[in-house]
């Protein structure tokens, strides 16, 4: 009777820890499988996230290029319309010379030193007696432009200080102010001085031209991080 009664205990026992067993398993199971379902669903979010991110980007691009392209019709009017203007046809330097030249001449890209040191001798001096000319060094205005194109985020024209001093009888001299208020070359006056001395005048000025900066268009690819 006593050894029923231990038997029956016994597989109690050995039900019991069975069942403990099962339901232990069941619910290791049931962690892992909540746990995958967690990292999985941070996943998804993530990459959603991620994806909204790069839609919301193109979408942006898109509208820029749309804007960008349905400016242009503008822009060609514009400068056909500039291409016929009477008054810049008379200001061109040769016949053969298209309208939208002169603009570029007034304001060039470039600062070329030379070319603008060139020009005064060529078509603002005439016979008059030239003491001196001095035009920014060549080394120096690219300095300048270089610093424009990283700090200046406005597109403001940037300067070339020129100084040149010339001697003649005053007809002479005043011919050449009417000429250097006619120039076509963005420029402006800083300072004048007119000495007289024997007979003949001298004068000295003091100015700078101007230039403005070519915008350079790149289209450059943008990673969206997750």
């Amino acid at each position: 009777m006593a050894a029923d009664k231990n038997s029956t205990s016994l597989r109690k026992r050995a039900q019991i820890t069975k069942a403990n067993r099962v339901m232990f398993m069941w619910v290791a199971g049931a962690s892992v499988i909540v746990s995958v379902s967690a990292v999985v669903a941070l996943m998804m979010f993530q990459k959603s996230v991620h994806n909204q991110k790069a839609i919301s980007k193109l979408n942006e691009t898109v509208k820029i290029l749309k804007a960008n392209n349905d400016s242009v019709p503008g822009l060609q009017d514009k400068l056909r319309a500039l291409g016929s203007d009477e008054s810049l046809l008379a200001l061109r330097s040769n016949d053969t010379d298209n309208a939208l030249r002169v603009i570029l001449d007034a304001l060039p890209a470039e600062p070329n030193p030379a070319a603008l040191g060139a020009s005064m001798q060529s078509k603002l001096f005439g016979n008059i007696t030239v003491e001196s000319v001095q035009v920014t060094p060549l080394g120096d205005a690219q300095v300048v432009a270089e610093e424009a194109e990283t700090t200046d985020v406005t597109g403001d024209a940037q300067s070339i200080a020129f100084q040149f001093s010339v001697k003649g009888p005053a007809p002479q001299l005043k011919d050449l102010l009417s000429r250097l208020e006619r120039s076509i070359r963005t420029i402006q006056i800083k300072s004048l001085k007119l000495e007289s001395s024997g007979g003949e005048q001298t004068l000295t000025v003091e100015g700078e031209a101007y230039y403005l900066p070519a915008k350079t268009l790149q289209l450059k690819d943008t990673e969206v991080k997750r």
